[in-house]
């Protein structure tokens, strides 16, 4: 004979002892719905006294606040303490009852007066806060082990340490960090909220300048790419330079590092790309082709400062490179060809009617010296030494143009915003200002209002500041420490509208 089974009633979501937890299956009349334990439960044949032994049921219990405790449960606690105090022989047991059940501080509060506060309330306020406190104390350990770059064990040796130097302390004793929890508290807990915060920051800013170097990973004997990234934080009023990411590289081609930069940049538009830091490989060189072409395609261009912007951008380097050219060539070129070194341009140099005789050539005292010591050389081994060593200086200087500083526009103007171009000669330093707002408007990164604006505003800081010494050596420093986003935010933060 085939049992019957119990169908849902919905009389029984009225019923106190199970209003609170209980609700229907729409789908299943023989199943009930447990909101606590977020589950089904089966009401075979058994009716309403499944419910009650899901009720009782371990899980059940455990996930069943104190607080939470229905209504007949509680009066039912009531009637069995006061049967408690009609029968003295039986009180002992019953209290026990009472005091096993969950409902013990609902039943013990019926003893005490309303208007008074209840001591394992505040005594449960007391250890949230120590667990609070003991959360952020843990926080701070792993923190101070990512920025002393400590190993686990020491970290874990130390915190041991310190739970014996401050025995008095609560918290101290509290803290349980192992090697293990605090590598997990660091790349699961902690990096992702850095990393998160950082990529909201950069979804604020309008251009970012991001570097990145390839290295061999020695554990995985793999090449990596690092990137690191720098931006105007409006928060700290200066650059800021984070690290980004890093990227595995199976193979270092020019479309493997432009695959690798792309998904190492992840959510940052190209748009946003001010300029690339890189060292100087030709395959680096060939990967900042490709991606010029990529970025072309939104009207925008990198602003082309050499490879790495950080290093050629001060004017210093500026300097020293035109000065290094420049001594060079005074090896043999004629003087008359040398007024400005900076703006001699490679025709220049190769043309012959610029360069010394052979036998002018300045080789310095030492080379001079062996030559007249030389004994037994015909003079035409001589001067063929000298043509030499002429066309090795004309290679260097070549080279030296190619790959130096004086090749980039944009590396010149910035001069500008150097205090001994300002104060030794203020017209100069004001048309390299405008001709650098002129190659930020080509590339798209400033719009002509804001460029009328940084030209009125650079105006009058040179006309109307009075440059001593002091103020020359502190903007030189702080100038100094700018990377190749001074370009654009000199327009934009430094004069602003």
């Amino acid at each position: 004979m085939a049992t019957k089974k119990t169908s849902f009633q919905t009389v029984w979501l009225q019923d106190a002892e199970f209003h609170s937890w209980l609700k229907q299956v729409d789908s299943k009349s023989g199943y009930a719905f447990c909101i606590v334990c977020a589950c089904e439960f089966a009401l075979s044949n058994m009716g309403k006294q499944a419910l009650r032994s899901h009720m009782k049921s371990k899980r059940h219990s455990q996930r069943t606040p104190v607080g939470n405790m229905s209504m007949s449960g509680f009066t039912h606690s009531v009637s069995q303490h006061s049967v408690a105090e009609s029968k003295p022989g039986t009180s002992l047991e019953i209290h026990h009852k009472i005091v096993d059940t969950p409902s013990q501080d609902t039943a013990v509060s019926v003893h005490q007066p309303r208007n008074t506060p209840s001591s394992s309330t505040s005594g449960t306020i007391d250890k949230f806060m120590l667990k609070n406190d003991t959360t952020k104390a843990a926080i701070l350990w792993c923190l101070e082990t990512v920025m002393c770059h400590k190993s686990l064990r020491a970290a874990e040796k130390d915190l041991t340490v310190m739970r014996r130097m401050f025995f008095d302390s609560q918290i101290a004793s509290k803290v349980q960090l192992g090697r293990d929890i605090i590598s997990y508290t660091i790349l699961f807990g902690i990096a992702p909220y850095f990393k998160s915060d950082l990529e909201e920051t950069l979804q604020r800013v309008s251009f970012v300048v991001v570097g990145f170097v390839e290295s061999l990973k020695k554990t995985t004997k793999n090449q990596q790419m690092d990137l690191n990234i720098r931006f105007w934080d409006d928060a700290k009023n200066q650059v800021v330079t984070r690290y980004l990411t890093s990227k595995f590289l199976g193979r270092s081609r020019a479309v493997d590092l432009l695959a690798a930069f792309k998904e190492g940049l992840g959510e940052i538009p190209l748009i946003k790309l001010l300029q690339v830091s890189m060292d100087g490989p030709n395959v680096n060189w060939a990967f900042l082709r490709e991606l010029k072409v990529d970025i072309q395609h939104n009207d925008k261009e990198l602003l082309d400062v050499g490879s790495c912007g950080l290093h050629i951008l001060p004017s210093k380097h500026f300097g020293c490179s035109s000065q290094m050219v420049r001594n060079i060539m005074e090896r043999f070129m004629k003087i008359d060809s040398l007024k400005n070194a900076a703006q001699v341009t490679k025709d220049e140099v190769n043309d012959i009617k610029n360069h010394l005789p052979a036998k002018d050539v300045v080789l310095g005292f030492d080379t001079k010296k062996a030559l007249k010591n030389a004994s037994g050389i015909q003079e035409k081994y001589i001067l063929q030494f000298r043509s030499e060593c002429k066309a090795m200086l004309q290679a260097i200087v070549l080279k030296l143009m190619n790959r130096s500083p004086l090749t980039y526009p944009m590396t010149k103007v910035a001069t500008c915003l150097d205090p001994a171009v300002i104060s030794g000669d203020s017209k100069l330093a004001k048309k390299r200002f405008e001709s650098m707002l002129n190659k930020l408007i080509d590339s798209g990164r400033i719009s002509g209002s804001i460029a009328d604006t940084a030209v009125k505003h650079f105006r009058s800081v040179v006309e109307s500041t009075k440059w001593s010494r002091a103020i020359l050596t502190t903007i030189r420093w702080a100038l100094s420490l700018l990377s190749e986003l001074a370009l654009h935010f000199i327009a934009v933060t430094y004069f602003p509208q």
